[in-house]
């Protein structure tokens, strides 16, 4: 997290909270965030291959904007934090991991931001809890040519499958996640998205309706 010019806030239960850009100012922190992500991950995977961590999973949620940063609490409580909407986001895209099996999801403004040094998979379109209005979100696969072909196939027909479930052909689209979830097995996300597109094809979705599907939890 230090050599890619991060600040670690606190650890949060088994949570760590860290963020970027002060500080000091950090040009291209997002990118410097995912890289950090990235080889955290790798890190730790790499100890507990070697027995020196017990195997669990870990996850990331990755957004960026303006936030409160400083000296913040009270006499009795003081210490050098972060406030705002975004760390909340984050937090709220963390937890999503779960939902669809990948290890780091990132906000579409933060994807924008991060600059072409990235492999990048379209998830979904959500509404996170506490959060009003649509978020693109998308799983950060790897950097450029550390993905495999495989896994970059599997991505390409998972966005097409995505892209024709906003554009209400829902029977094409699960006929493609099935696909998706016929070449990887472990794909979560597509496997997630298969009943979903069943129950849309049950009911016909209202004039308004623009993909966003609404979580209600943390």
């Amino acid at each position: 997290m230090r050599q890619h010019s991060g600040t670690i806030d606190k650890f949060v239960g088994d949570g760590l909270l860290a963020f970027f850009n002060a500080p000091d100012e950090v040009p291209q922190h997002e990118n410097l965030a995912c890289r950090a992500a990235l080889i955290g991950l790798q890190e730790l995977a790499l100890r507990q291959k070697e027995g020196a961590l017990a195997p669990f999973h870990t996850r990331v949620g990755l957004h960026c904007g303006e936030v409160l940063v400083g000296n913040i609490g009270t006499p009795e409580r003081f210490g050098y934090t972060v406030l705002g909407d975004v760390v909340n986001v984050a937090s709220r895209l963390e937890s999503l991991n779960k939902i669809y099996g990948t290890s780091i999801i990132a906000s579409g403004d933060l994807r924008d931001r991060a600059g072409a040094d990235f492999e990048w998979r379209q998830l979904d379109r959500v509404a996170v809890f506490g959060r009003e209005g649509r978020m693109d979100i998308f799983e950060l696969m790897g950097l450029k040519d550390g993905v495999d072909e495989d896994r970059l196939h599997a991505r390409k027909l998972y966005e097409a499958g995505l892209q024709l479930y906003f554009a209400r052909s829902f029977w094409d689209a699960r006929r493609i996640f099935a696909q998706v979830a016929d070449l990887r097995p472990a794909d979560k996300a597509a496997r997630l998205m298969l009943p979903r597109c069943e129950h849309m094809l049950s009911q016909e979705p209202p004039p308004d309706w623009n993909g966003v599907f609404v979580f209600n939890m943390k």
